[in-house]
């Protein structure tokens, strides 16, 4: 008896197990514009999508993510009508948009009623290996509910701005559950 059929089942069997695994993991990531986001990055999964572009041209892409122990957040991919946005956080008019987007929060915070939004620091997030990633704004929210930190992280990524917005439940300054969010999109932006 040969042995070619039983081989030929067997290298059969694994390319489909190949094209199972490819397709799920195809799956579980989406590309928008050219920027890839994975379903779930560290324990928040994808809620919803909304195409801002139908009604308002240049506000691209809104992504809500929900962790039920840990918080929200909120992917926006868009590039306000500018033609070239580069990459990374260095850029004037990356730096423009974090500004803007900044000042975007304490305006929010005024519409909060009995609440406050206070500025913990604004710097840098990345690592000598991977280089700036994003600018980040850190705040403390405070209303009826109770004080609760949220973020937002700036980047520039295939011609778009990269806007994440993060709240976490707890108001706890060690908490990585944010950074580690804003870590893993990096790493589907930049291909890490």
């Amino acid at each position: 008896m040969s042995r070619f059929p039983f081989i030929w089942v067997i290298l059969c069997s694994f390319s489909m197990m190949a094209l199972t695994m490819a397709e799920n993991l195809k799956a579980n990531i989406f590309s928008i514009e050219g920027i890839r986001l994975s379903r779930e990055h560290s324990g928040f999964v994808f809620q919803q999508q909304v195409d801002n572009e139908k009604e308002a041209p240049g506000l691209g892409f809104t992504f809500a993510y929900h962790d039920g122990e840990q918080g929200e957040a909120t992917v926006y991919i868009y590039n306000k009508l500018q033609a070239e946005i580069p990459n990374g956080p260095m850029s004037q008019s990356v730096r423009k948009e974090f500004d803007q987007a900044t000042q975007e929060i304490f305006a929010l915070g005024k519409l909060i009623k009995d609440g406050q939004i206070d500025l913990v620091g604004r710097y840098g997030t990345g690592t000598p290996k991977t280089g700036p990633e994003f600018l980040c704004a850190e705040f403390i929210l405070t209303d009826s509910v109770g004080s609760r930190r949220t973020f937002l992280y700036l980047s520039g990524a295939g011609s778009h701005f990269v806007k994440i917005r993060v709240t976490l439940k707890t108001n706890d300054a060690t908490d990585p559950t944010a950074r580690n969010f804003a870590d893993s999109v990096a790493s589907q932006l930049w291909n890490r």
